[in-house]
């Protein structure tokens, strides 16, 4: 047996991790039943290469003669390029699948990284060089529209604003990134000081002095609010002056507060877009691909409240409520188009998923709650309107 298994050993290693990718993919989870199905199908390919592919190639006598060997090769290569241009053409036979499964693997993979200002520590920020929203800018000094400012939370609705802002002939630019918490003075530490974001916290410094300086009509704040309360994950100290005290609350209040004067000083207006709600299914998009694809019998639909969505932003909510009712900062709240009439989350709409992960929306998702920035850059397009009739001039 054993010099058995060391003649089929090659062709084995070849083929047996293929067999379990594909294996988990069909299948789903990967118990026994799973790993002995694998197991026994990487055996029988590797004996059959082993007898029919293997063994003749190291036979002398194989192929030995000059024109059986060109004629081979001829046949395989042409066979091989005939196949790949078919599989080119077919797009990889896509007639096996559904109509509408490119859509939902969109919805798997996207995540918004093509708005990204992608910061690292050698990334220098300049308003030419941010990913653009809405149309074009005309010339290098024309005053922006809006600036959208935010974590990833803002990358998965910058597609959204930037269709509406398109359709209103606004111009803006995207300054989001993974756990950028559009808060000056700020620094984010996660995992109780096991990961601090410096980088960062150089690049909110950069941010206030793009935005001295490009003076753009809007600013408008996107983030995962709650994740920055002290009490999920991430916690804040404040960098401004000598002013370390107090609660992660009180830090992100105060501080906004303080991007808010700034904003009245340089002729900006501030707006604030409270976070999405979390939905119970850990991945909605990947788990209704699977279940159109068919990897899976039953579609799961695990779902959260309204109730668990209050419980959720209770630290934050008073905050906004405050800084709205002083006309501070407008508030704007995408989430009661999220909710269904039994104020349980929306997973999937119209055979789409309405969430990439618990908590970052899908594109189609996005699209979901376009009604609230539609009225959101109906005023901001009054605003530009107004302000250019007026005589206003790009600084």
């Amino acid at each position: 047996p054993l010099v058995w298994i060391g003649l089929i050993s090659y062709s084995l290693y070849l083929w047996h991790w293929p067999i379990i990718v594909y294996a988990r993919m069909w299948f789903g989870s990967f118990g026994w039943p799973q790993m002995f199905f694998a197991t026994t199908t990487s055996v029988l390919c590797a004996v059959v290469s082993w007898k029919f592919v293997e063994s003749p190639l190291r036979q002398k006598t194989f192929l030995s003669e000059r024109r059986k060997l060109l004629v081979a090769a001829l046949a395989s290569s042409g066979a091989v390029i005939a196949i790949s241009v078919w599989l080119i053409g077919t797009h990889g036979c896509q007639w096996r699948f559904p109509s509408n499964l490119a859509l939902l693997q969109e919805d798997v993979e996207w995540a918004g990284f093509e708005y990204s200002a992608k910061l690292g520590s050698h990334r220098q920020l300049r308003i030419p060089d941010l990913p653009s929203l809405g149309v074009e800018m005309t010339a290098p000094d024309e005053r922006l529209d809006f600036v959208v400012w935010g974590d990833s939370f803002g990358m998965a609705l910058c597609d959204v604003i930037d269709s509406v802002a398109a359709d209103r002939d606004l111009r803006g630019k995207a300054l989001v990134d993974s756990m950028f918490l559009p808060v000056p003075n700020v620094e984010v530490i996660q995992d109780e000081g096991a990961m601090r974001f410096g980088d960062h916290l150089r690049h909110r410094n950069r941010v206030m002095e793009l935005l001295a300086t490009a003076r753009p009509r809007n600013l408008i704040l996107v983030a995962a609010w709650a994740a920055y309360d002290g009490d999920h994950g991430n916690s804040l100290v404040e960098t401004r002056g000598n002013s370390v005290s107090g609660s992660s609350i009180d830090i992100l209040e105060r501080n906004l507060r303080y991007l808010n004067a700034f904003c009245v000083d340089h002729g900006i207006t501030l707006w604030v877009v409270k976070e999405v709600p979390r939905t119970g299914e850990l991945a909605p998009a990947n788990t209704l691909l699977r279940y159109v694809a068919g990897r899976t019998p039953h579609l799961s639909n695990q779902r959260r409240t309204k109730a668990d969505y209050d419980e959720l932003v209770a630290s934050v909510d008073p905050m906004f409520h405050v800084l709205s009712e002083d006309a501070v900062v407008r508030v704007i709240d995408p989430t009661p188009l999220l909710f269904d009439d039994q104020q349980m989350t929306r997973n999937y709409l119209e055979g789409r998923a309405v969430y990439r992960d618990s908590s970052h929306l899908t594109r189609w998702g996005g699209q979901h709650v376009r009604p609230v920035f539609e009225t959101m850059f109906a005023r901001i397009q009054r605003q530009a309107g107004s302000e250019t009739s007026a005589g206003d001039v790009s600084p």
